[in-house]
């Protein structure tokens, strides 16, 4: 009500519901666990079949990373749905036609929740571009694969503001001097201590993974 007369294009609305009820529901105590339970949920779907030093201090150095953004946010749900993500990529859940239908119901909740459903979508598509260069896919495959990243992108738009959630998002507001320079998230991670060297420490690793371990991961999931 600050602002009259602009329109803005509610992207956590369903968010704000389901808090909403938790909280009438549980209270703010089990809300806070539930919350902490998806987190958890959603680190533990990184964990590998079988740990060694280097997987463990990779997923602890994804966790520091992700600490200051959790909490009850929205940020967490969004975490736990790129989590899931991750996994089905990684088990070829993209290949079939009939795979359209449930991204694009995951991406209309996830766009609805947080807008780093933007981000998800980006690196789907992505994801699945590589494994088309990768594996030299002919034309029939490749439009399944375009047939999938198509029922994705629906999902993307499926929300009561149709394209203006991304409108504000992608035009305007990451384009506001305010938000730019102080909202904290969006600020260089290098200036934050200590988390700029967990930030330098995991680059480290990627760097040992490429060097030493090039052939042992997949070329799409390093």
């Amino acid at each position: 009500w600050t602002m009259p007369g602009y329109f803005w294009a509610n992207s956590y609305f369903l968010y704000q519901i389901l808090v909403a009820f938790l909280t009438s529901v549980v209270g703010t105590f089990v809300l806070a666990l539930i919350f902490g339970a998806i987190a958890t949920f959603s680190v533990y779907l990184f964990l590998p079949k079988k740990l060694n030093f280097f997987h463990c201090l990779i997923v602890f150095l994804g966790v520091s990373l992700f600490f200051p953004a959790s909490g009850v946010r929205p940020h967490v749900i969004s975490f736990l749905m790129f989590s899931v993500s991750l996994v089905l990529l990684d088990r070829g859940f993209y290949k079939k036609p009939i795979h359209a239908i449930f991204w694009f119901l995951f991406f209309a909740v996830w766009g609805n929740v947080h807008r780093g459903a933007i981000v998800g979508f980006s690196f789907f598509g992505f994801w699945i571009f590589l494994t088309l260069l990768f594996e030299k896919a002919n034309k029939k495959v490749i439009f399944k694969h375009l047939f999938v990243i198509g029922g994705a992108l629906l999902g993307i738009f499926a929300n009561p503001f149709f394209g203006q959630v991304w409108k504000h998002a992608l035009l305007l507001e990451v384009t506001s001097h305010s938000n730019i320079n102080f909202i904290q998230e969006w600020q260089p991670l290098a200036l934050y201590f200590p988390f700029n060297l967990v930030f330098a420490l995991s680059g480290v690793m990627f760097v040992y993974l490429f060097w030493k371990r090039p052939k042992a991961m997949s070329p799409v999931l390093v």
